[in-house]
């Protein structure tokens, strides 16, 4: 047992030094005195996945009707649950309605090029036999929302609705799970690096809109309020036959804002439709930043060694989106028998949509003046070390790649057993992320952060059970996508990462979405 807590102890402290990089004092359990803000690069290195992630409006959109379709849904969306696609869906409510959704995510994933071992002087070497990182499994709420008819104006319907709704997304829940086994034949020993991320940006939203042209055009708008939390927690977890806590590491920001969605929608009939949705760029206030970790000190016994600073506060402008796309029902005249199975080809709708956000353009601005503390080669340093000299922090220049994203779908309304009618629907997707994969490259990373495009593809499947007032709606989406990131999360480190080596991840994401509409 003596053998074991010799082992562990150090070998634990050095996972959770890479998140309180050697550069950064070191402090009893009384924590650090003021270091002043520190600015994004110095993040960085302390935590470079709280920098290195995607800012995703698209993805996190509520419906499972129109993920079914692999999200060929701009032209389609109706009803309160649509507006997340495009507010003009409100336009054609004929009845109150609520609606709410749940959506599941898992992740597995293979991983490549990984280090074969871990040497730590005068403890052990340690021979990897296993490495996966993966996304944290997930269970949240995309939509509460409630919309009615409003008003009848010269025949034209006026409809409004209030939801609470996912509108961007700023995690990435990741957790990275390796085996170990000791040269000296000892034990396997598992290290689990658990970034239990949580958050993202939700709207509060008034909806109106209005059926311009009765049966055939919709037009609508969400006035959205912004506000959002990132909250982190690194834990490493050590199991060699018992299982502890060390150690963590935290990152908090908060998010506000407001923003606008616009929308139109034109219809004829059931044959087709085009719909059109578009969010002007708007501003985000990113305040409240701070880091801490806590991990055991090299000194052993019960003390701790404690970080804790402040991250400067920045403005975030959020370049526009926009979403067009459209639906055809190509049999709908064929000359199909009435009856039977091919008279139920002509209930086929075929759709496409096409999503555009150029993520390249945001502009971040710190809102006070940010000192940058450096040391020899421009590496950021923190007060007290050697040769850390200060000057004027430049602002940041986010990793963000531009997003645009195509969509294909499908529905068959074949099924019907008694009054209730179930739709069959399928859909691909294709992508990018607005992530990009770390540089291949040693020289310091906040200078050179973009790396190559990261492409995603999948592929949707669901069904719905639409009565006269309640419709449930089920999809099920796969979406595959290839990284390179740091090995252990961590730029160079003398044990865990001493050749700043990186790892090639392949990773399948699989979400399960349960929407429910009730007209009243």
């Amino acid at each position: 047992m003596r053998r074991l807590a010799r082992f562990l102890l150090p070998a634990s402290l050095f996972l959770f030094a890479a998140t309180a990089f050697s550069p950064a004092p070191t402090a009893s359990a009384q924590g650090t005195g003021d270091l002043g803000p520190i600015s994004l690069d110095s993040l960085t290195v302390l935590e470079p996945s709280s920098v290195y992630r995607p800012f995703d409006m698209l993805g996190i959109r509520a419906g499972a009707h129109g993920w079914a379709m692999g999200g060929a849904y701009v032209s389609l969306a109706s009803g309160i649950e649509g507006i997340a696609w495009n507010p003009a869906a409100m336009g054609w409510a004929e009845r109150p309605e609520l609606a709410a959704d749940l959506t599941w995510l898992s992740s597995s994933s293979t991983s490549s090029s990984s280090l074969d071992e871990l040497v730590i002087p005068e403890i052990a070497t340690l021979r990897i036999t296993s490495y996966d990182v993966r996304l944290k499994s997930q269970v949240r709420s995309g939509i509460l929302g409630a919309g009615m008819p409003l008003a009848s104006i010269g025949g034209r319907n006026l409809a409004g609705g209030v939801s609470f709704r996912r509108y961007m997304t700023v995690a990435y829940p990741e957790e990275t799970v390796s085996t170990l086994v000791s040269l000296e034949g000892g034990f396997p020993v598992t290290f689990a690096y658990d970034g239990q991320e949580k958050g993202g940006i939700d709207a509060g939203a008034a909806t109106i809109a209005v059926e311009a042209i009765p049966g055939v055009l919709s037009v609508g708008a969400n006035l959205n309020i912004l506000d959002g939390r990132l909250r982190t927690r690194k834990n490493l977890l050590s199991a060699g036959g018992q299982a502890a806590i060390v150690g963590h590491s935290n990152v908090k920001f908060r998010y506000a804002g407001r923003s606008v969605d616009l929308g139109l929608q034109l219809r004829k009939e059931d044959l087709f439709s085009v719909g059109l949705r578009y969010t002007p760029g708007y501003t985000l206030e990113v305040t409240g930043g701070s880091y801490s970790s806590r991990f055991p000190s090299q000194s052993g016994g019960e003390e701790f060694d404690l970080l804790d600073v402040s991250i400067a506060g920045y403005d975030l402008d959020v370049p526009p989106l926009l979403s067009v796309g459209g639906s055809v029902r190509p049999l709908a005249y064929a000359p199909l028998s009435s009856h039977g199975f091919l008279g139920s080809l002509s209930s086929i709708t075929l759709a496409f949509g096409l999503d555009q956000q150029n993520w390249s353009e945001a502009e971040a601005r710190y809102r006070t003046a940010v000192k940058a503390l450096r040391g020899p080669g421009g590496y950021p340093c923190f007060e007290g070390a050697p040769y850390c000299t200060e000057e004027p922090a430049p602002d940041p220049s986010l990793p963000l790649n531009d997003v645009t994203s195509v969509h294909f779908g499908a529905e068959w309304r074949y099924l019907r057993i008694g009054k209730i009618d179930i739709p069959l629907r399928f859909g691909y997707q294709a992508g990018a992320l607005s992530m990009t994969d770390l540089p291949d490259s040693n020289s310091f990373m906040a200078r050179k952060w973009k790396g190559e495009e990261i492409q995603s593809s999948g592929v949707t499947m669901g069904f719905g059970v639409e009565t006269g007032s309640v419709r449930y709606d089920l999809s099920y989406e796969i979406v595959d996508y290839d990284l390179h990131k740091f090995h252990y999360d961590t730029p160079e480190h003398p044990f865990l990462n001493p050749n700043w080596s990186y790892v090639d991840v392949s990773r399948r994401n699989a979400r399960l979405r349960l929407s429910a509409t009730l007209k009243l």
